[in-house]
């Protein structure tokens, strides 16, 4: 008994060759740029919201110096919730004509930090090719009743 091949059998299981080489290809970097984009998001809102907090921190203080001090660890709290490092974070509160504190003036917040993609060695996270900068910041308005500090 001699077998004779059939017309068509030498793509026998290239379709699963090809399945695994386009998974690989396609689904690897679509999931890293997914973990990217939900890393990069939650930093973002992070520092949003640690500029708001700081923000009402700082306009409920006694005194500016105090407010820096409440701002900062507010910032630090809000910014630990969403994973993000306070150590590489910038805060820098700016206030209207420099009256800080005053009644009826505004406080400006701003926090910047810089998020590492993942997987990315420690060694090129500093670059700014291996990170991505975010920022938020906030207008905190001083109540127009408080007394002057």
């Amino acid at each position: 008994m001699t077998c004779i091949p059939r017309k068509g059998d030498g793509d026998r299981g290239a379709a699963l060759l090809e399945f695994v080489i386009l998974g690989v290809c396609v689904l690897l970097p679509l999931v890293y740029v997914v973990l990217a984009v939900m890393k990069v998001q939650a930093a973002s809102f992070g520092v949003t919201e640690a500029a708001r907090q700081a923000g009402r921190a700082f306009a409920q203080a006694e005194t500016a110096a105090s407010g820096i001090q409440r701002a900062q660890l507010a910032a630090k709290l809000a910014l630990a919730d969403q994973g993000v490092s306070f150590d590489v974070a910038r805060v820098s509160i700016d206030c209207d004509f420099g009256a800080c504190l005053s009644p009826g003036s505004s406080a400006y917040v701003l926090i910047e930090t810089r998020v590492a993609l993942p997987f990315i060695p420690d060694t090129w996270s500093d670059s700014s090719l291996a990170s991505i900068s975010v920022s938020g910041e906030y207008r905190a308005a001083i109540e127009k009743l408080r007394a002057a500090s």
